[in-house]
């Protein structure tokens, strides 16, 4: 009785919630080879305040989950789904200001498909993002996300994006990882977080804490377009780089890089995206044998693919992804998007928990040059169909694996199959 109050209520809730705000209600089911997902969720954007130029808005999306990932509670009641915040935020935002705060996804970088310092693979995050257009020729913008907040465990990102003409962007991005729920030097000083971390570790009066060990990484990212549909990009990131591969005579420390080079154009009403993506060997590893250190989203789920703070594939790979759009449309009764995916991925040996895959720190860099590689190809057929305010988005996907788990001769096939409803008041 009392379960069937807490469905009622609900149901009446989201039906006032739908009336006065606007809701998206949409579901999810994927079939595969291994395991059975689905989730039931509900979206909406509430606008709180509003003027000619700046406006302030909550969003949230709220879903139940089923993908064993989480025991739930009630189990037998809620068919072992379990409650999840997937998005809650405010929104501010103005011409040349954006501020969003609250549990959101933080995804940054030029990329398609891939993203080196932040992307989605991990789920949203608690924090706040700050976002600046100084004026045409510079934007600046800040992400700090508080990972843990029962172990503080926390990650600071932000780039200095240049604008020399229209068609070019060049910017200077960083990250910081660290253990502890705020800290104002990086905050709030605009120099490299590199340098901060030496000046405070330096020992002097003014140190707090010669053995801080906090986790810096720095980039750039390049794009150029060439007009509303066609560009080019490419983005770097640097765990760690030794001069001394260009200057030889002593011990040279692996470097730790990942890249991304990446375009796309329209041929007709054909969409075509293309990237490579990859990272050296070591790369994102705690290099201390401190989990925490890690750039995982969770350091105890040793998951690579679901868990990478970044970039999805983590250290030791490389990845080939090529995507097709094109529209289509039955008339008057609807229209959508009709979309390939081919993806190639080579893997190596991964350890994101353990320094140096186990050994002593080795001399030179370090790809791809496993006894054994992993290879992973792709299909993934998909569809977007809008039925007025009903969109319908199917999809099919084939994986080929070979080597699984760096077994040499196991291979594997994986074949899934989605549907995705999700329908707008």
């Amino acid at each position: 009785m009392i379960a069937m109050r807490k469905i009622v209520a609900l149901s009446s809730f989201l039906s006032l919630a739908a009336i006065v705000f606007g809701l998206n209600i949409y579901g999810n089911f994927t079939l595969n080879s291994t395991n059975t997902t689905d989730l039931i969720g509900a979206s909406s954007t509430v606008r709180l305040w509003q003027s000619p130029s700046a406006s302030l808005s909550y969003i949230f999306d709220f879903q139940m989950v089923r993908n064993g990932l989480a025991t739930p509670f009630y189990a037998y009641i809620t068919f072992d789904h379990y409650w999840y915040i997937n998005g809650s935020y405010f929104d501010y935002s103005s011409p040349n200001l954006s501020v969003d705060l609250g549990r959101m996804d933080f995804v940054e970088g030029p990329g398609n498909y891939y993203h080196l310092f932040l992307d989605d693979n991990a789920g949203p995050f608690n924090g706040i993002s700050v976002e600046a257009t100084v004026n045409k020729f510079f934007t600046f913008k800040q992400d700090m996300i508080l990972l843990n907040d029962i172990n503080p465990r926390s990650l600071y990102w932000r780039e200095f994006v240049f604008h020399p003409t229209s068609k070019l962007s060049i910017a200077y991005e960083e990250a910081i990882l660290f253990m502890r729920f705020f800290d104002p030097w990086y905050a709030v000083i605009p120099l490299p977080y590199a340098a901060i971390e030496v000046l405070r570790e330096t020992p002097s009066p003014w140190a707090q804490n010669t053995s801080l060990n906090d986790n810096a990484f720095a980039g750039f990212w390049t794009n150029y377009n060439f007009s509303d549909t066609t560009r080019i990009y490419s983005e770097l990131l640097i765990d760690d780089f030794d001069m001394n591969m260009f200057f030889p005579g002593r011990f040279q420390n692996p470097n730790k890089l990942a890249w991304l080079i990446g375009g796309q154009t329209n041929i007709g009403q054909l969409q075509l995206i293309g990237e490579f993506a990859g990272a050296t060997a070591y790369t994102f590893e705690s290099t201390t044998g401190e989990p925490d250190y890690s750039y995982l989203a969770y350091p105890s789920w040793n998951n690579i693919d679901q868990n990478m703070i970044g970039y999805k594939y983590g250290e030791n790979n490389a990845a080939v992804k090529v995507g097709l759009n094109y529209p289509v449309s039955l008339g008057d009764l609807s229209s959508g998007i009709l979309s390939f995916t081919y993806t190639n991925v080579h893997l190596g040996v991964r350890t994101p928990l353990v320094p140096w895959h186990g050994t002593s720190e080795p001399q030179g860099t370090y790809w791809l040059n496993d006894p054994v590689i992993e290879t992973m190809n792709k299909f993934c057929l998909s569809a977007q169909m809008n039925f007025g305010n009903l969109i319908v988005e199917p999809a099919l996907s084939y994986d080929n694996i070979q080597n699984v788990n760096l077994q040499s001769g196991v291979n594997g096939n994986l074949f899934s199959f989605s549907l995705t409803i999700d329908q707008k008041w």
